[in-house]
């Protein structure tokens, strides 16, 4: 009776946060932007609805929480074709020790592209070039360490703390009246972070209820002493279930996984995520699974993807595609993922 009041109060308080006005205010005030770049080839497909999870490493990017049922051993990659010749790299690893818990290492790059760099001047065009070998290093760096448990057959909690970093070049530093006050200033920024995440099982047919705090920190300054950054807080709640279930049809042979997700991010509106997964199992050994989803945005939204499993002597490997809409000035992003457990 202690543990179901624990687990409620802990969920009456996740979902209480989601709504907090508070947080609702900053809109556009966000830095570091690439921490929210789905990390799953699989979520993404679905409408990049990430809460539910899969057991997998790949829970150290999404839902924490999801670390509690890996059964034993995970490894996880991704990488993501982004915006701009812009491109992310995920690496995950997860291992359970029995009666304690799972533990995950996960590392994450951003890799900018190359980048035109400007400064002030007094010509007719107001700025000059500035030569690409003095600017500096331009690339982002996430690392995170994350833990867990399953509380009871039902309902599963996790955490990761995550040192995160910027490097944005070098940069002129001006007062109020446009003069340079440091030349040549290194504008990095970092900050420590910690996601949170709640998965519950309700026992009625396959309906899961999972939510996530991510990316929690404090505003700090950035190494020249001068601009301040805010860390992308988003809070997520999402359902999941098998509609097959729903539907009266039981069979080994395929399951259609529907997910429904509200997100409220710093830096962005209040929206809701869709998707499904219909996942087809000719055989024991081999599996195909055909998604897609839309994802709420300003422009496009439509994501469409196929996964293909293996399971081998105990030995699981899944290969992931994922493509994205972001309309026709944006156009679209490519995610590829493999993952391995045992």
């Amino acid at each position: 009776m202690k543990r179901t009041l624990i687990v409620g109060a802990m969920t009456c308080l996740l979902g209480l946060a989601v709504v907090n006005p508070t947080f609702a205010a900053q809109r556009g005030q966000a830095t570091m932007t690439w921490l929210g770049i789905s990390a799953s080839a699989r979520d993404e497909a679905m409408g990049g609805t990430a809460t539910a999870g899969d057991a997998s490493a790949a829970c150290a990017f999404t839902n924490p929480a999801g670390l509690g049922r890996v059964e034993r051993g995970s490894v996880f990659f991704n990488t993501t074709s982004w915006l701009a010749d812009m491109s992310v790299n995920d690496v995950a690893v997860a291992y359970r020790v029995p009666d304690i818990g799972t533990f995950s290492f996960a590392f994450r790059s951003m890799d900018y592209g190359d980048f035109t760099f400007t400064t002030l001047f007094a010509n007719e065009d107001g700025y000059v070039y500035t030569p690409s070998d003095s600017t500096g290093d331009v690339a982002g760096m996430m690392l995170g360490i994350g833990y867990g448990r399953k509380l009871t057959d039902k309902f599963s909690i996790g955490g990761q703390l995550k040192y995160v970093s910027d490097k944005l070049g070098k940069m002129n530093v001006l007062d109020r009246g446009l003069n340079i006050v440091n030349f040549g200033e290194e504008a990095n920024q970092s900050a420590m972070l910690f996601d949170f995440g709640t998965s519950y099982h309700t026992g009625w047919k396959s309906v899961t209820i999972n939510m996530t705090i991510q990316n929690f920190g404090r505003s700090q300054k950035a190494s020249n002493g001068v601009e301040e950054f805010t860390p992308p807080l988003t809070f997520k709640v999402g359902l999941q279930a098998d509609a097959l279930q729903f539907a009266g049809v039981e069979t080994p042979m395929a399951d259609l996984l529907v997910r429904v997700e509200g997100a409220d991010p710093r830096d962005d509106r209040l929206g809701f995520n869709t998707g499904a997964e219909l996942t087809l199992k000719p055989m024991d050994m081999v599996n195909v699974a055909l998604r897609g989803g839309y994802s709420r945005r300003d422009q496009g939204g439509l994501t469409f993807g196929v996964g293909v499993g293996t399971n081998v002597g105990g030995f699981n490997t899944q290969l992931d595609w994922a493509y994205s809409d972001w309309g026709g000035v944006l156009g679209a992003t490519n995610r590829l993922g493999v993952s391995f457990a045992f």
